[in-house]
């Protein structure tokens, strides 16, 4: 039984009212196979001005009944219904306005194929005229909404280019789509690049990055949190290495003679970190939780102290400058000698490292460099 859907038109309820009826149904379906076989033809000429017994105007019936056979317009029909219009040649029959958009995206699919840059296209047109730009933007609304015909998308799919229906950022979510299929997550290198030369990498990367700003739909970010998408990496990285921490501390119990340099320096660090306030009141209570403040470090400024205080010492002892044999002193003079030069040094500093000669302007840094050379000569 055929069961309408609403319909406001009391033209169209009238003629609704005549197709439902079962006997009727049937004695169209009669009067249409009987002109195909009198003819000798096929139901894609069916005549225009065919009549059927009951008045009903017979190709206007059939194009009805090609809307409900694929679920559109205001009818549904069974499927014993729909498997007789098959029968027919249901599928043959196509109105005027789908075959001059079949004919439209035949032609814009051969255009498309010589020149795929749609960006800087030079508003070419149709043989009929209509302008092709104004075409495409056109199918790309009835996409964006939903409105697009599933035929009309399946031609876009079958020919590999319904993407361009897509927003960029459908597009590149497909990618990611099948790099997830294919790698089972979303930890895409920086310079990935798909076959068809999108820069997934890029994508990535550009929606991690806050200072771009980008707005997604909520509908995008459902998907991609789906595939496990990981937006903020430093984070995900901290707590990717803490969980190794906390399964080493699980193990062994205590952090003396740590073997692993891995776990040594991100353990100093953040160490280091809390010592200058620079972590967060989580990262605080995992790092405590796994007795990770058993031994804090010194400061930066507490780091700076010693190593002023050493070459203090050596100074006096000596009575000379720190030369380059003396490593990791002398590193640390001309590291300050550098950030002097670059305004960087606080004022405090500058004065303890005057007070016992070790900055010095562009011309006394030559004449010193001469009496250290003068002096490695003489010994």
């Amino acid at each position: 039984m055929i069961i309408p859907k609403p319909e406001h038109s009391k033209k169209r309820a009238l003629i609704v009212h005549k197709i439902l009826n079962d006997q009727n149904w049937k004695r169209n379906v009669e009067d249409v196979r009987s002109i195909l076989e009198t003819r000798n033809i096929p139901l894609s000429g069916f005549p225009k001005d065919a009549v059927g017994r009951a008045g009903v105007k017979l190709y206007r019936w059939l194009t009805d009944m090609r809307r409900a056979y694929y679920d559109e317009g205001c009818l549904q029909i069974s499927d014993e219904q729909k498997a007789i219009l098959c029968e027919l040649g249901i599928e043959q029959l196509r109105p005027f306005n789908e075959s001059k958009w079949m004919a439209h995206f035949d032609e814009f699919y051969r255009y498309y194929l010589e020149h795929p840059d749609t960006e800087s296209w030079d508003a070419p047109r149709f043989q009929d005229g209509t302008g092709m730009t104004a075409w495409l933007n056109a199918q790309k609304q009835r996409y964006k909404h939903g409105k697009m015909k599933p035929r009309y998308e399946a031609k876009f799919r079958d020919a590999g280019i319904l993407g361009i229906l897509q927003s960029q950022h459908e597009n590149a979510l497909c990618h990611a789509e099948k790099f997830y299929e294919k790698f089972g997550s979303l930890d895409v290198p920086q310079d990935y690049v798909c076959e068809d030369g999108f820069r997934l990498g890029q994508w990535i990367r550009t929606l991690r990055d806050p200072s771009c700003n980008h707005v997604l739909p909520q509908s995008i970010i459902d998907r991609l949190n789906a595939m496990g998408m990981v937006w903020d990496v430093t984070t995900y990285n901290w707590q990717k290495m803490f969980a190794v921490c906390r399964d080493y501390y699980a193990e062994h119990g205590t952090w003396e003679n740590v073997r692993s340099r891995q776990i040594y320096a991100w353990l100093t660090r953040n160490l280091r970190k809390y010592a200058d306030g620079e972590l967060t009141d989580e990262q605080i209570l995992m790092l405590g939780s796994i007795h990770a403040f058993d031994k804090c470090p010194e400061t930066q400024a507490q780091r700076w102290e010693r190593h002023f205080l050493d070459c203090k010492a050596f100074i006096e002892k000596n009575g000379r400058r720190l030369r380059k044999t003396e490593g990791e002193l002398h590193q640390w003079i001309m590291h300050n000698q550098r950030r002097f030069n670059k305004g960087k040094l606080k004022q405090e500093q500058i004065d303890k490292l005057k007070s016992i000669g070790l900055l010095q302007s562009a011309d006394k840094r030559l004449e010193a460099a001469d009496d250290t050379q003068k002096e490695d000569n003489n010994t």
